[in-house]
């Protein structure tokens, strides 16, 4: 009698399971995707509450389908032969072979209304702006706000991916807006705001796409805001805005390793290098104001940022007192810059002479760049052929080691620099092929020639330094 009332119990938990789920499927799922459907869902703005009754309903779902499953397997455990099952009684409910309700609900909510909704909204969201009582001007409907709530649920049949191909079209057009907004002399604002429109997809679209992203919208303006800026002499009085702006950038980790080192050493380093030597050559500088200028800009690169000041964490990410510390070229500027201390405190003026930093016209972050990227080129093809050797010829391997690594030389940079901007780069020939004795070349359809590291390019018979995006805009 006792197997009989527990049978019973089971045979009314199915039938009270089955009831609800055809409640679901015939009442409450068809109400819902009517409202979705129709124009009174906007999921621009409606972003808050619609997410929560999703997840309401899923989770309804999953408990009474464990219940039902816990009710059913007691049943069997105590007497196989009598288990009824109700999936029968309910047979004309419409659910298109699917039987468990949590992928009845997914299917006809999220993958018939919602998804298709967010992503024709989507397709025809364009950035709208506001005025702040400032006057300063921000996006107000951004991106993130609407569309993350559903992210935890869109993850599903490549649905994520589909979206995600359109999120990053749509950041790049809400960039270029924001640089419109924000024109010269509103740089800071600029990038502040990039920061706020990137940031909260930093763990959806991952390190490499808001790194290209970065690169193509924000980098070029950041080298441009770099190139202006002043190095005061007395670095007390120092405005470290534009560099405390590009550490926050690298800070969290919205831009690469290689770019973040190309702008410091293209457009800091390169101009506080000459700055350093203009004081002390031109006796501008008493030997303990040159010590505490090197001392203070020191600090500021190789000290350990504050938690605050590095909001972001993960294993893999070097922090940017690290990277700087292991950079040779960025400690190389300042081991010039105790170099050319001590020459002006020793009188030494052959040693200063020799001392003396590229011209501010010869670089700038994007010759850096290419600079950097050769290198590593060589680094991994010296690398890859130690490999090869090591496994075929431990003398050969010796030799190879006892070698080193080369570097990249200007020529090939300013080559790499050509190619990358479908130019030309060519040896001349014939007469009239060197200036100085100095091989010229063909830069698209300009003569150039090379001297420490400077371009010089022939203009109506004179020889005139030239930056390379001046030589390839000319061109």
């Amino acid at each position: 009698p006792s197997g009989e009332r527990s049978q019973e119990h089971v045979d009314k938990s199915s039938f009270i399971y089955e009831t609800q789920k055809a409640i679901f499927i015939q009442d409450i799922l068809p109400h819902l995707k009517v409202f979705l459907q129709s124009s009174k869902w906007d999921p621009l703005y409606d972003f808050d509450n619609l997410p929560l009754v999703y997840e309401g309903l899923i989770s309804i779902a999953n408990k009474l389908t464990q219940q039902n499953d816990s009710m059913n397997k007691v049943s069997k455990d105590k007497d196989p032969d009598n288990l009824q099952v109700f999936d029968n009684v309910f047979a004309d409910i419409p659910t298109d072979g699917m039987h468990d309700l949590c992928t009845i609900i997914r299917k006809t909510i999220l993958i018939d209304v919602v998804f298709p909704k967010i992503s024709n909204s989507l397709k025809q969201w364009k950035p709208k702006i506001t005025k702040n009582r400032d006057g300063s001007q921000l996006i107000k409907n951004m991106l993130h706000v609407w569309i993350m709530p559903w992210l935890p649920h869109l993850d599903h049949e490549s649905i994520l991916e589909n979206l995600l191909v359109d999120v990053k079209t749509k950041i790049h057009s809400s960039l270029k807006l924001l640089s419109k907004l924000h024109g010269v002399g509103s740089e800071y604002f600029f990038f502040k705001d990039g920061i706020s429109i990137l940031m909260p997809w930093h763990e959806i679209l991952g390190d490499k796409i808001l790194h290209d992203i970065t690169s193509n919208t924000i980098t070029p303006r950041m080298g441009r805001y770099l190139s202006r800026v002043i190095i005061c002499k007395d670095a007390k009085r120092q405005n470290w805005e534009s560099v405390l702006i590009l550490f926050d950038i690298f800070d969290h980790n919205l831009l690469s390793k290689r770019e973040f080192l190309s702008l410091m050493e293209g457009e800091i380093m390169s101009n506080w290098s000459c700055s350093l030597y203009s004081a002390l050559s031109n006796k501008l500088f008493h030997v303990q104001d040159a010590v505490e200028f090197y001392a203070i800009w020191k600090r500021k690169c190789f000290s350990t940022p504050s938690t605050h000041s590095s909001p972001f964490h993960k294993s893999q990410f070097t922090p940017r007192h690290v990277l700087l510390k292991e950079d040779t070229i960025i400690c190389r500027h300042f081991y010039g810059g105790l170099a050319m201390i001590k020459a002006m405190y020793d009188s030494d003026d052959v040693l200063m002479k020799s001392l003396k930093p590229p011209p501010r016209i010869a670089i700038n972050y994007k010759i850096v760049q290419v600079y950097r990227a050769k290198e590593n080129r060589l680094k991994e093809e010296e690398e890859e052929l130690r490999g090869s050797l090591d496994a075929s010829n431990n003398a050969v391997k010796t030799h190879v080691s006892d070698h080193g690594i080369r570097s990249a030389t200007f020529r090939e940079v300013v080559e790499d620099f050509a190619h990358v901007n479908g130019k030309s780069f060519y040896p001349k020939l014939g007469e009239n092929a060197t200036k100085d004795g100095k091989p010229i070349f063909m830069f698209g359809y300009k003569q150039i020639y090379l001297d420490s590291n400077v371009v010089f390019m022939l203009n109506k018979s004179i020889w005139n330094p030239v930056s390379l995006e001046e030589l390839v805009s000319m061109c």
